[in-house]
């Protein structure tokens, strides 16, 4: 195993990001004990936790709308939950296995006032946040939910995230200098892609294939 710093961002804005890389056969690949398949460990969650990626939550099914099933969290980080930060690059997980990379240029989670009996305060199911909307968003959201009903039932589910920073600088216009704050959650997100499918070949099962 070994690790690599390489540059991440624009010729502008260059950040340098550790992450680990390991051979087609790594010590973290992970065997399912029921079919003995092997899961690149590339995938495997826990190698990621040095980049900076800590659980959010676990994911449940939400029983109140029983005419509209849906996610809910449990064991919330509520540090990160509800954290004001607006950009994220976040990992969906089934049992140590990530099976959805994402970003966000949102909050993960914007308090719901109201109480659910046998639940912990929710995030608002809105698009004003990223979590907040997999609890009801339609399209791509309803599709991710669909796709890990059982996992979801077998409470094997779970959403990391890593924070990123935002890098202030300043740049011309019109004439006059300005300041401003560039983000670098989509071009890491697509670092972490591309990373998995160089050793891979594929993506994560949940990330739709990139042309």
């Amino acid at each position: 195993m070994s690790t690599r710093r390489k540059p991440i961002g624009s010729n502008n804005f260059m950040q340098l990001f550790t992450i680990t890389e390991c051979e087609s056969i790594c010590p973290d690949d992970i065997i399912d004990t029921n079919t003995r398949k092997r899961t690149p460990g590339i995938l495997n969650i826990n190698r990621y936790v040095a980049d900076g990626f800590q659980k959010v939550c676990k994911v449940v099914h939400f029983t109140h709308y029983l005419d509209k099933p849906t996610w809910a969290y449990t064991k919330i980080d509520k540090s990160l939950m509800y954290d004001t930060h607006d950009s994220w690059v976040y990992a969906i997980v089934v049992g140590q296995t990530i099976v959805k990379i994402g970003e966000t240029g949102r909050p993960l989670g914007i308090r719901e006032s109201r109480d659910y009996v046998g639940y912990e305060k929710q995030p608002l199911r809105q698009t004003t946040s990223r979590l907040g909307r997999y609890r009801g968003g339609s399209d791509t959201d309803k599709y991710i939910r669909g796709s890990l009903v059982s996992e979801v039932d077998r409470g094997i589910v779970s959403i990391w995230a890593k924070r990123c920073p935002k890098i202030d600088t300043t740049t011309l216009v019109n004439g006059q200098e300005v300041p401003i704050t560039a983000t670098i959650h989509k071009s890491l997100e697509l670092y972490y892609l591309d990373l998995i499918t160089s050793h891979t070949g594929y993506n994560p099962r949940l990330n739709k294939a990139r042309s």
